[in-house]
């Protein structure tokens, strides 16, 4: 769980009178994209969940999230801005953004949305991960194949069954189909 607070950023004084049922926020606030960078090297907090404006007193534009990017390793970073140009949104998000969303449409709700699903997406991707070491280290042959048979994965114990290495089985057939 985690405690919405709402934030004057103006002050740094938060409120926490948001209705998100199931979930709490804390939040740390920077003025600054310096600050904001010196709060994730020191990871202090153990942050979530990054959301960044792109215009900060000391950065601006793209810049400011390639910044962030940088730093923040697996935590979401989403992007908070008065900015609406498409080809902006386009660029953010090949540049890492997990979320972009503007200051003058959403809501306190649809940014409380927006943390809870970049979070959901963290941890999916981390049990991703986490089983897709499993089967890298299973001692049993793991064959990953597509509905018509073709194998789009092997693991190393599947190559010391086969005798071939994973480039030689991928792609192959295994000569009949999967109903279900």
């Amino acid at each position: 769980a985690y405690e919405i607070k709402e934030c004057d950023w103006s002050s740094d004084v938060c409120s926490s009178d948001l209705d998100v049922p199931g979930h709490e926020f804390v939040v740390s606030h920077v003025a600054t994209l310096t600050g904001a960078l010196d709060a994730l090297i020191d990871g202090v907090d153990g942050f979530d969940i990054v959301i960044v404006d792109l215009d900060l007193p000391d950065a601006r534009g793209l810049d400011t999230l390639v910044r962030v990017r940088a730093v923040a390793g697996d935590v979401p970073v989403v992007v908070f801005t008065g900015r609406r140009e498409a080809a902006l949104f386009e660029q953010l998000y090949a540049a890492g953004a997990d979320d972009v969303l503007n200051k003058d449409e959403p809501a306190s709700r649809l940014l409380a949305r927006t943390v809870v699903y970049s979070l959901e997406r963290l941890r999916a991707e981390a049990r991703r991960r986490r089983i897709e070491q499993l089967v890298l280290d299973s001692p049993d042959g793991v064959l990953v194949t597509n509905i018509v048979g073709t194998v789009l994965f092997a693991n190393a114990a599947a190559e010391q069954l086969f005798g071939k290495p994973q480039s030689a089985i991928v792609g192959q057939s295994l000569g009949f189909t999967f109903e279900d």
